[in-house]
Order: C-alpha cells, then sequence, then structure tokens
C-alpha cells in the first residue's frame, strides 16, 4: 500500500507548532524559576510536576492548549478542525498521549538523577514524546484503543537490553488504525524505525525554534 502523501493540511497544522515553539520560548525558559524545577534540582520527583512540566511545552489538551506543542499527531487528531478540538472533560474531543509515559519517565529519573537547570530540563524533554490523538465518548475512541493492552502506564522504551528500547512507537498497537506524523520532519511514524535519536533531531530544531538553542548542548549528555 502507498504511503499517505503529506499535504497543504498538514503543512498548516505544522506552521501552528513552529509558530507555538517561536512564540512561548521565554515562558519555556522561565519553568527553570519555578518551585515545581526547584523540586526537581532536589530530587524530589512527583508525577504531577513532570505533567506540568510538558504543560509547560504545550504537551497538554485542557486550558485551551489543544496539544499546540506536540511534535506527534494523528492524522484522526489533524483531521479535527481547531473550533472542533476540545481538552476539557465535557465534550473532550482531544487528547495528549504520553507515548512515554510519566511512570515510565519518573522510574527513569529517579534512577538517572541528573542535575543542574538546563541539564534536567533537557534530560527530561529527550525522554517526553506525547503524541495529540482524537478523543471522543465510548470505548474504542482512538486514545482508548491506540495503546497496546498491558501498556496503558508503562512502556519499555527505556528499558536497557530489551528489544523496545528506545522505540516510543512501539507501545502502540499497529491494529487500533491509528496513523502518527512527525510533524518536525514531515514523515509519518515507523514503530520500528523511529527511535529516541529522531525526538532528539525534532527537539534540537525547536529548541532553536524557542531561541533555546544553548539547551541543545546537553541533548547529547542527556
Amino acid at each position: 500500500m502507498e504511503e499517505p502523501a503529506w499535504g497543504s493540511a498538514m503543512e498548516a497544522e505544522r506552521a501552528k507548532l513552529e509558530r507555538f515553539w517561536r512564540q512561548n520560548g521565554n515562558k519555556m525558559r522561565a519553568v527553570m524559576e519555578t518551585p515545581l524545577f526547584r523540586r526537581l534540582e532536589a530530587y524530589d520527583y512527583r508525577p504531577i510536576d513532570l505533567r506540568h512540566l510538558h504543560n509547560k511545552f504545550g504537551w497538554q489538551a485542557g486550558n485551551n492548549a489543544h496539544c499546540v506543542g506536540a511534535f506527534y499527531r494523528t492524522e484522526a487528531f489533524m483531521g479535527l478542525p481547531d473550533e472542533g478540538r476540545c481538552g476539557t472533560k465535557k465534550g473532550q474531543t482531544v487528547h495528549i498521549e504520553h507515548t512515554v509515559p510519566i511512570a515510565t519517565l519518573l522510574h527513569a529519573i529517579r534512577s538517572t538523577r541528573p542535575q543542574g537547570s538546563p541539564q534536567i530540563a533537557t534530560w527530561i524533554l529527550a525522554r517526553s514524546v506525547t503524541t495529540a490523538v482524537a478523543d471522543g465518548e465510548g470505548r474504542h475512541t482512538e486514545r482508548r484503543r491506540i495503546v497496546k493492552r498491558g501498556f496503558a502506564r508503562r512502556s519499555d522504551v527505556l528499558t536497557p537490553g530489551h528489544g523496545d528500547q528506545n522505540f516510543p512507537f512501539r507501545r502502540y498497537d499497529a491494529e487500533s488504525g491509528a496513523r502518527v506524523w512527525d510533524l518536525v520532519s514531515r514523515r509519518m511514524v515507523d514503530p520500528d524505525g523511529f527511535n529516541l535519536a529522531d525526538h532528539h533531531a525534532n527537539l534540537k530544531i525547536a529548541l532553536d525554534w524557542a531561541g533555546l538553542s544553548h539547551w541543545s548542548t546537553c541533548l547529547a549528555a542527556a
């Protein structure tokens, strides 16, 4: 079967992503002055802090964010017009799926304990793969069918020696019918080909958009 082509609607979606990162670099930088970041520096790791950190980078559906900072988006999500995107529980149509679950990030950061403000930020961002998906009512919405059974809150992407190590999208069910696109590189995601090095490359581009290119120097060690 021929791979779907990148189209004008996807290019428009990418333009919104780039605009968000360019406009919010100062807010992203300011996260290092917040109480949640002070806790991260003190090795006080809390799931809610990782979620709130993600929010600063547009990786949330609620508060009218509508996953605006997400590099990875499903075709179903992108098929929704802006006015049809709702991230609140009542009438929810979009959801940010933590492709690398918060529980997986939490376990890894507790084991690694990165030090230094930009190093902590880039360590987390380098492992924070999130995907904008469509949501709705019922058990068969994209949000509920995209993840493999048994992997709702876990992934082996950061498990040393595991076959899924470094491959974040292998957590998704190939039979779900959901197709994920990488907006930064303008490619459809191949779960068996896309790895964390690809995410790092995308993150470097986004950090440049945000005027945070100096954070990129920490990526190699992240």
